[in-house]
């Protein structure tokens, strides 16, 4: 037994063994370059397929929740405005309180009940189309409780409250980057403070009843009114006092409640990582979604957000496009188009 382990021994550890040759060395280490070499491109290839689907998604997700947003306001639409003196006159108004200032070139769509929104189409013109929204909606009412009146009575009174809404185009110099050789363009939204429904007020017959009114007002911080029916911005506004007045206000202006950067998106997920904005205008570019597609392209204007707004005042219809553009470790530029198009009443 001692002979056959011995033996046995020898064979399978051999007292003569051998490391490995130079040549067997070098063609193993040949072979696993070759075989990094070739993984590589396709490890390349797999992440820059990564990043692609995360931009897509994203830029999807975040215009969609933008473009929501814009809707949800649009429905309890009072007044929109047009790229008019007189309505120009008006976003003049507004104060951007910190927000960064409109793309230059920028201006409101001119407001055609006849025109279309299809360039295919007679009635089309680009002269129509704008790159920023402007309007007023209803916002949540007052109801002001313990009102008295002259004859010493109490009431509630209910006052409709109004809010100016501004979607515009900016060059976003919170977060300088740059993207197809321009810096980052970013949506932004802006909306005013509360405004009380002049006619409403004006019409309390009761005297006591109005001053307490405006009074009431003026302790809930609503501190202004608009009267929906003037077309001069000169005519339209109104102070409310702690005492109760309503004075003519020739130089109002609309003041901010918020503003900010309507779509911020969570990036980087994958390796690669990409920068993000609202297109710039795409001539000589290489991209999937061509900006303009409906307005005549001028400087900066319009970048990628086109509106148009169209049709009789019962039955406005808001056409906004929306082109989000990414630059980053995969090839080129990836773009994504949204486009929404509402209805609502313009009447006042």
């Amino acid at each position: 037994m001692r002979k056959f382990l011995k033996r046995l021994g020898r064979s399978v550890f051999p007292r003569d063994r051998r490391g490995f040759t130079f040549v067997e060395v070098l063609i193993t280490a040949t072979l696993i370059a070759i075989l990094v070499m070739a993984v590589i491109p396709l490890f390349n290839v797999t992440q820059q397929g990564y990043t692609s689907l995360e931009v897509n998604t994203v830029l999807s997700s975040g215009g969609q929740g933008a473009l929501n947003k814009i809707q949800h306001r649009i429905v309890e639409n009072k007044r929109l405005f047009g790229n008019t003196t007189a309505d120009a006159a008006f976003l003049s108004r507004v104060q951007l309180g910190g927000a960064p200032a409109a793309l230059t070139g920028s201006h409101m769509p001119l407001i055609v009940s006849t025109a279309s929104i299809s360039p295919s189409t007679s009635t089309f013109s680009a002269g129509n189309v704008g790159n920023c929204l402007f309007f007023a909606s209803l916002g949540p009412v007052k109801d002001l409780d313990s009102i008295t009146t002259s004859a010493g009575t109490t009431c509630t009174v209910r006052v409709d409250i109004y809010n100016f809404h501004y979607y515009y185009v900016a060059i976003d110099t919170a977060a300088p980057q740059v993207i197809a050789g321009k810096t980052k363009r970013a949506l932004w939204e802006w909306h005013s403070v509360d405004f009380a429904d002049y006619q409403q007020l004006n019409n309390i017959a009761d005297a006591t009843k109005k001053l307490n009114v405006v009074k009431a007002l003026n302790t809930a911080n609503v501190l202004y009114a608009w009267d929906t029916s003037q077309t001069a911005v000169t005519s339209a506004f109104y102070t409310l006092s702690s005492a109760g007045a309503i004075a003519a206000a020739s130089s109002q202006n609309i003041p901010k409640s918020s503003a900010k950067n309507m779509i911020v998106l969570l990036r980087g997920t994958t390796t690669g990582g990409f920068r993000y904005g609202i297109s710039p205008n795409t001539d000589g570019l290489s991209t999937s979604d061509v900006v303009p597609r409906f307005a005549t392209a001028s400087g900066e204007y319009p970048g990628g957000f086109e509106v148009m707004i169209v049709g009789a005042n019962s039955a406005r219809q808001i056409f906004i496009r929306l082109v989000q553009m990414a630059q980053g470790s995969f090839k080129g530029y990836i773009t994504r188009e949204q486009i929404v198009l509402s209805t609502t009443r313009d009447l006042w």
